[in-house]
């Protein structure tokens, strides 16, 4: 058996918070959009062949293959916005990651 690693924690406990801010602050609605390594201009500063590096590993560990652009995280936001009847959730954008 996997051990329980550093990201695993981390997501229960942001799912956690999601479901009691859901209950806590009703009717407000809490949701959580949770990304995965996203390609934005932050990675423009660090060694290109770093990022390269960083990038291909990725890749090859993710489910879809490939990194997200700003736009697939926008996507995410738009739809939980436009859905009233949501809460409590957390939508990971990770393509697949997390299933690894």
């Amino acid at each position: 058996m996997r051990s329980v690693g550093r990201t695993e924690i981390l997501h229960c406990a942001i799912n956690g918070l999601a479901l009691y801010g859901a209950r806590e602050l009703a009717p407000k609605r809490v949701n959580v959009v949770s990304p995965g390594l996203v390609h934005t201009p932050l990675y423009d500063d660090i060694d290109p062949h770093l990022w390269e590096h960083l990038k291909a590993d990725f890749e090859k560990l993710n489910p879809v293959g490939w990194v997200a652009e700003p736009e697939h995280i926008a996507a995410a936001y738009i739809f939980v916005l436009t859905s009233p009847y949501l809460t409590g959730t957390v939508i990971p954008i990770d393509g697949g990651f997390l299933t690894t």
